[in-house]
C-alpha cells in the first residue's frame, strides 16, 4: 500500500504551496471555530482553487450541523461542474480525432451522453460520501476540547 501524506490546518497560500510542493497527497481545511487553525469558507474556497488537482481536499469539522455540511458541499460543486465540462470537451476531442462519434453498442451516445456524465458523477460523489462515513462517525465521538488540547 503506497504512503499518503495529509497536511491539515492550512490557512495561507504560502503554507498550502509548501505542502503541495513537498508532495502532500491530501490537504485539509479546519472548519471548527475554536481551533487556532480554523478557516472561513471563502478563504477555503480561494485556497482550494490553488490545489487544482494537485492533491485531494479534506474538510475537518466537529459536530457540524446540516447547514455547515451544505456549505462545505457547495465548495465541492465547482470541481464537479468543471470535471463534467472537461469530460464533455474530451469526448468531443476524441470524436474529432477518431473521425466518428463514440458509440454505446451500435448507436451513438446522443441523448445518453449527459445521463452517463450525471450517473458517473453521482457514483463518484456517493462513493466519496460512503468512504467518509466511518471516519465521520469516529470523529463525532471525539470531544472537541480534548482534541484541541492534544494539538
Amino acid at each position: 500500500m503506497p504512503l499518503s501524506i495529509k497536511i491539515c490546518g492550512l490557512k495561507t497560500p504560502q503554507a498550502l504551496d509548501v505542502a503541495l510542493d513537498s508532495g502532500a497527497n491530501l490537504v485539509g481545511f479546519v472548519f471548527f471555530p475554536p481551533s487556532p487553525r480554523h478557516i472561513g469558507f471563502e478563504a477555503a474556497r480561494t485556497l482550494g482553487q490553488r490545489v487544482q488537482g494537485r492533491a485531494i481536499k479534506v474538510a475537518l469539522t466537529v459536530d457540524a450541523n446540516d447547514e455547515m455540511l451544505l456549505d462545505i458541499i457547495k465548495l465541492v460543486v465547482p470541481g464537479v461542474v468543471a470535471g463534467l465540462a472537461l469530460a464533455a470537451v474530451l469526448i468531443r476531442t476524441m470524436e474529432s480525432v477518431l473521425g466518428t462519434p463514440l458509440t454505446l453498442g451500435p448507436d451513438p451516445l446522443g441523448i445518453m451522453e449527459p445521463l452517463i456524465y450525471a450517473g458517473a458523477s453521482a457514483i463518484a460523489v456517493t462513493a466519496a460520501i460512503l468512504a467518509g462515513l466511518p471516519a465521520a462517525r469516529r470523529a463525532t465521538s471525539v470531544q472537541p476540547m480534548v482534541a484541541i488540547r492534544t494539538e
